[in-house]
């Protein structure tokens, strides 16, 4: 009977450690691949529709700002002197650092906590500034425009369906209304928005910025290989899962092994919406070119372009600046490859070289990693083709292709 007693009380404590545990388990953090997610709640959509790049006029100083959604009415937030990431600002220019919040009043107010002069993180104090702290008011207006035409016939205007709003890849803005057809030329209510900050008895004058990249819809020249295009995988694909509604390929999806020469990759991705995941599980995917060296792919937008994240070469090299746009904004990805070679017994005789535009910006020129960067092949002789790393996010691709050299 003792003994019996024993076993069920071993029983039960077993059984109450594991249902406490298990209800201890951190939840996921909730993940947005449309706007038309979004819509559906009113404080997500108020949140995300404040995040994103701004850009204005403090005194003579020229000003970008990130304001990254954090969930709850909360962002981070980066100013940047002299403009936007790559466009007026690069690495080691003047940057301070802060938070954005809606009170309880439903108003947005700021403060600054951090400058980085060139010297590295310090506390910011009035010495540096009279506007550490202020007021801002987010207003958005529509007007009805015609749809944007391609600059070059080397663009395309396709469209993807993400979640039944329009996304077009060649509009200066984000717009709403029905999807569109690829041929259509009904005409778009195109969003514009800014924040009007109260600071010190002043008032700035922030526009918010839908930047985008310039390679973005960019044809497949001639002679290239077409591995993702109008919503279809190519055959050379050996694992693609598609989602068929946006017209797009989920990320942990591969192909089969190109040939072992140089060549020229495009790809475009979009990230998804994660306002409360922080770090690596924020939308995180990764371009594996060769399937051995991983460019990062994750939602960086405002963070310090760390070689973990986007455009960064794990434990190799750092992105020479964060051209990560905000989430749900079409990025792309220029990639010019060549491949390490190996002797006769198979010992590497040199290593790749690997350049990288993010966004139209050069951020990887030239890197020569010594070895593979870990997660999915080490470098051989072998030929090998590209992996698009699933890491737990959905993150999606579109418009894939790449060229050997001539």
């Amino acid at each position: 009977m003792k003994r019996l007693v024993v076993c069920l009380n071993v029983l039960a404590l077993t059984f109450f450690f594991t249902t406490a545990f298990a209800q201890e388990k951190p939840k996921k953090p909730a993940e947005y691949t449309s706007e038309a997610d979004i819509t559906k709640d009113a404080a997500l959509k108020r949140d995300f529709d404040v995040q994103g790049e701004y850009l204005g006029k403090f005194g003579d100083w020229t000003i970008g700002l990130n304001l990254i959604a954090e969930g709850g009415g909360k962002f981070g937030l980066v100013v940047f002197v002299g403009g936007l990431p790559g466009d007026g600002w690069q690495q080691g220019d003047i940057r301070a650092f802060g938070k954005f919040a809606f009170n309880e009043n439903g108003e947005l107010e700021y403060r600054l906590e951090q400058l980085d002069d060139g010297g590295g993180r310090r506390t910011i104090t009035a010495d540096d500034t009279d506007a550490l702290r202020g007021t801002a008011t987010f207003t958005e207006s529509a007007t009805t425009v015609e749809p944007a035409k391609s600059s070059t016939a080397d663009r395309q205007r396709p469209v993807y369906r993400i979640g039944g709003l329009r996304n077009s890849r060649l509009l200066g803005a984000r717009s709403r209304g029905p999807v569109l057809s690829k041929q259509t030329d009904e005409k778009i209510t195109k969003t514009d928005a800014k924040l009007t900050i109260v600071a010190a008895g002043n008032t700035y004058e922030f526009v918010k910025q839908y930047r985008e990249s310039p390679t973005l819809g960019l044809k497949a020249p001639q002679g290239a290989v077409v591995l993702f295009a109008d919503g279809q995988a190519s055959e050379m694909f050996e694992k693609a899962e598609l989602n068929k509604e946006a017209q797009t390929l989920w990320s942990e999806a591969w192909t089969k092994p190109f040939e072992k020469k140089p060549y020229s990759m495009h790809i475009e991705f979009l990230l998804s919406y994660m306002p409360t995941a922080r770090g690596q599980a924020r939308s995180n995917s990764g371009v594996y070119v060769d399937e051995t060296y991983e460019c990062q792919v994750l939602d960086s937008f405002g963070l310090e372009g760390e070689n973990n994240e986007c455009g960064g070469f794990y434990k190799v090299s750092a992105p020479k600046v964060n051209m990560c746009f905000p989430p749900l904004r079409w990025q792309t990805y220029d990639i010019d490859f060549v491949p390490a070679t190996f002797d006769a017994d198979g010992k590497k005789a040199a290593s790749a070289t690997i350049s990288v535009k993010h966004n139209g910006k050069v951020i990887q020129n030239a890197i020569r990693p010594e070895k593979e960067t870990g997660g999915r092949k080490k470098e051989t002789p072998e030929a090998r083709g590209l992996y698009l790393q699933g890491h737990g996010n959905r993150v999606q691709f579109g418009n894939i292709w790449f060229k050997y050299a001539d």
